[in-house]
């Protein structure tokens, strides 16, 4: 019938890669069949309704649907015509529709695509054998499937056809299309649906990421069973996932389990997460110790998703476990040794942790303050004074002021500091003082600043009068009740309680809080106490003249006023 006015009645079946010697499934309605009329290049298409189907007005038709008439026509042909020698390509018809065939999310399409040149009568054409056509998606519903593919979805035109083998779609989705171009031509073939396949593989679709110790993985890991396409099998709402650590660098760390959701379980020392429609997360997991290259391990029950054996396993990327901002401290050695106005014989020590249990390092900045928390005696926690000379000053006679000599040596000094004026006396040390008390140019103890002016002046909290005297040294004593921590401890020094009692508390707090390296502020307000101790009666080590000596008579009388 080829060239009448009548048409040509055929019926063509075509699989993906056989367009010769078996029978081809033709057009996007799929293998019905299709009266042609060749003179007008083109006709009436009447496809038989199956259920599956999508009704003919409301269903995308492929580009060149009439690829089915010109095929029947080339059939009809046979060896009398073959491909045309001489020709102009005109466009690409695409033959066959994927959605006659199964589908599913990284699986080579049953019914596989394929192109055949036609000239502008609708008649094969060679005119373009050996010229590339390439493929990727049209329609992309979700916005995230890829085309798969051998050579990248590219292919040689051979005999007027391109003939695609392996493509695949990976994600589940519906309304998808193809694209195909090569030359000047284009073409777009049927929508089809991709469907979410059987399952493969058991995935880590979030793995862990570094963390700081003790607190929680963000995000959390998240595993999910999967078919070829990457896309979660929602068959599965029953199989559980088990968790450990499978590669432990300390030796010690514990994976810790901070809450629960409704409906997980926990036993033992492992957690499982609970599978639903494929998808299985993870909450409120995370590792206490420091280290590098740790790694987990997740194992996944058999369930109805059929996997078996090393499918069953998965290991975690390596990731790090750092320290952490200070979450917490601890008397890591208590005072112990304590005598009545006697140094410590065992001075207390302050160590930072973060949440983890790990010594926080990398904190140089803070200051950790002691102070009696319980205190059985109404007694006094001495200060040990650390000494720093500034600088000197002139004193005059029956004044409480001294004169800077250099003001600007003394500019850290405020109202309320300690200051020793004159070469100081230590503790515990005697000295012999032959000179009347109204000429001492050193006072015997600290004392404090009342008040400093803005030409230089100090004035002393309590009125010693002094006397003239020029380039006298200003000694400021700061006491140890508060220490510096250095990485992450804090060390006290010469602690003394004057009175003796029994069950002693110190209390600990952490100040002057600074940004650690992770650029995270250690949390407020973080104290500790000792264990309770005793202070004993200690050495005698000062004779004190309670009563003086007086209303002495001549001739070997009693005093009045015994001392």
């Amino acid at each position: 019938g080829v060239g009448g006015s009548s048409g040509a009645a055929a019926v063509v079946r075509a699989r993906a890669g056989a367009l010769s010697g078996a029978p081809a499934r033709a057009g996007c309605g799929g293998g019905s069949s299709v009266g042609v009329d060749a003179g007008s290049g083109g006709g009436g298409v009447a496809r038989r309704r199956r259920r599956s189907w999508r009704p003919v007005a409301t269903r995308r038709p492929c580009r060149g649907v009439l690829a089915v008439a010109a095929l029947a026509v080339v059939a009809a042909m046979g060896a009398l015509q073959g491909v045309q020698a001489t020709c102009v390509a005109h466009h690409f018809v695409s033959l066959f529709c994927m959605a006659d065939g199964v589908v599913t999310g990284g699986v080579p399409f049953e019914v596989q695509p394929v192109l055949m040149v036609v000239d502008a009568d609708g008649v094969k054409c060679g005119a373009l054998d050996g010229t590339t056509v390439s493929v990727n998606l049209g329609q992309n519903p979700l916005g995230r499937g890829t085309c798969l593919g051998p050579n990248f979805g590219h292919i040689t035109i051979v005999d007027g056809f391109a003939n695609f083998t392996g493509l695949a779609v990976d994600v589940a989705g519906a309304a998808y299309t193809l694209k195909f171009w090569g030359d000047t031509m284009t073409a777009e073939s049927c929508e089809f649906d991709v469907e979410v396949g059987p399952p493969v593989a058991l995935v880590i679709v979030q793995q862990p990421g570094s963390i700081t110790g003790g607190e929680l993985f963000r995000p959390q890991p998240r595993l999910e069973i999967q078919d070829a396409g990457g896309n979660a099998w929602p068959g599965d709402s029953e199989s559980r996932i088990a968790v450990s650590i499978a590669n432990n660098p300390p030796g010690d760390g514990e994976l810790i389990f901070t809450y629960m959701p409704l409906g997980q379980e926990h036993w033992g020392p492992w957690q499982r997460a609970r599978c639903v429609e494929g998808v299985c997360p993870f909450f409120g997991l995370t590792i206490d110790k420091a280290g590098v290259d740790y790694t987990l391990q997740f194992e996944l029950s058999e369930g109805p998703h059929g996997l078996t054996g090393a499918d069953l396993i998965k290991v975690s990327n390596p990731f790090t476990v750092g320290t952490g901002p200070t979450d917490h401290m601890v008397v890591t050695t208590q005072p112990d040794g304590a005598r009545g106005g006697e140094p410590f014989d065992q001075q207390p020590v302050v160590t930072l942790y973060d949440a983890g249990g790990n010594v926080n390092v990398h904190d140089t900045t803070s200051r950790v303050t002691v102070h009696i928390a319980h205190d059985p005696s109404a007694s006094t926690l001495a200060p040990f004074w650390q000494r720093e000379v500034l600088g000197t000053v002139t004193t005059t006679k029956h004044s409480p002021y001294v004169v800077a000599d250099d003001f600007d040596a003394l500019a850290e000094l405020n109202e309320g500091d300690w200051v020793e004026i004159g070469e100081p006396i230590l503790d515990r040390e005697t000295e012999s003082i032959d000179t009347p008390w109204d000429a001492l140019t050193v006072f015997p103890t600290p004392v404090q600043i009342r008040s400093v002016t803005q030409s230089g002046q100090f004035r002393l909290q309590n009125n010693w009068h002094l006397n003239d005297a020029a380039g006298v040294t200003v000694t400021k004593l700061t006491t140890a009740l508060t220490r510096p921590v250095v990485n992450g401890v804090a060390t006290f020094e010469d602690l003394r309680i004057n009175r003796a009692g029994l069950d002693f508390i110190l209390g600990f707090e952490l100040e002057y809080l600074e940004r650690d390296p992770q650029g995270t502020y250690s949390k407020p307000g973080i104290t500790v106490n000792s264990d309770p101790f005793d202070v004993t009666y200690g050495s005698p080590a000062n004779l004190h003249i309670r009563r003086a000596a007086g209303e002495a008579w001549a001739g070997g009388q009693p005093f009045g006023i015994q001392p």
